[in-house]
């Protein structure tokens, strides 16, 4: 494989990985949701005290296979949306 060819991709969406987007030199960076990942933790921990499904009153799922995970997804960051970030 041509490494020219090899899209590069970052995580957390940073100052200087949007740049990057924003000129073309990388294809795209994963943000990672704190405020979304905060409260879903604390809402998860609220329901499992209660005795309730982790995932129950938010908008992400729980993990089949294991109850006491709920998933926040990634929100992918590239051309088309590098604006909405900065």
């Amino acid at each position: 494989m041509d490494p020219a060819s090899v899209p590069i991709v970052g995580i957390d969406a940073s100052t200087d990985g949007r740049k990057s987007i924003a000129e073309g030199q990388m294809a795209m960076s994963a943000f990672q949701n704190a405020i979304g990942q905060g409260s879903t933790a604390v809402l998860a921990a609220k329901n499992l005290i209660e005795g309730k499904p982790a995932s129950e009153g938010s908008e992400f799922e729980t993990d089949p296979e294991n109850e006491f995970n709920t998933w926040v997804p990634f929100e992918r960051v590239d051309a088309s949306n590098v604006a909405d970030y900065n």
